[in-house]
């Protein structure tokens, strides 16, 4: 069943979607995005041996439609192999949330592509993406793949379908001349301060979409 799913973009994403330079998304494993063994808890995620798993491109046993990724779980008392899946899956409807503002004379703008002045010298109040809620939604999109890989997985078109375009550097270091190299840099600039850097190499859902919608 088709499912409608809020997800978050920056703004640099939102504007390189409705400029049709971006169609995939990469997104780190986590258990609010995977569906998994009933009996397994979020505090569970510790046992799980990812360095050690591996991508099913299904169907499962029960008949239910890949990719999955199948991880050993240890905790103490039995070691067991898991199935973990997108929870976003094929034909479901992504609705982007984006910073946003209510405008005086009704009606929403936009950060990604509205700059507006001042209304009557009220401060524009800008609102979390994470507070949008639907009937704000202005972009819409169709989920067409997903696949499960590392994150150094990416290819060079890859890196271009994320937005990272042809250049010659990015931000500003000149060491960077490969689409690649420069979505390397932007996951690190998002990543360094956590477990799931480049190096790290982490377990990713590659989603790929159409833009279904801009109101």
């Amino acid at each position: 069943m088709m499912a409608d799913i809020k997800i978050l973009f920056t703004a640099e994403n939102v504007r390189s979607i409705i400029d049709d330079l971006k169609w995939h998304t990469r997104r780190l494993l986590s258990m609010k995005r995977n569906i998994t063994a009933p009996h397994i808890k979020r505090d569970d995620w510790k046992y799980f041996d990812f360095d050690n798993a591996w991508v099913d491109a299904g169907p499962s046993p029960a008949g239910n439609p890949g990719p999955y990724l199948q991880v050993p779980w240890n905790n103490g008392d039995e070691s067991i192999i898991v199935r973990l899946y997108p929870r976003i899956q094929p034909d479901d409807v992504l609705w982007v949330g984006e910073t946003w503002a209510p405008k005086t004379d009704g009606g929403y703008i936009y950060r990604a592509t509205d700059n507006p002045e001042p209304d009557c010298g009220t401060p524009l109040k800008w609102q979390s993406s994470m507070l949008m809620p639907r009937a704000v939604c202005r972009l819409e999109l169709k989920v067409k793949r997903v696949r499960i890989e590392r994150l150094r997985g990416i290819t060079e078109d890859d890196a271009m379908a994320e937005g990272i375009g042809e250049f010659g550097e990015w931000g500003g270091n000149e060491d960077v001349t490969t689409p690649v190299g420069g979505f390397k840099e932007l996951w690190d600039s998002i990543h360094s301060n956590d477990d799931n850097n480049w190096d790290i190499n982490p377990w990713v859902n590659v989603i790929e979409f159409e833009k279904a919608e801009v109101k």
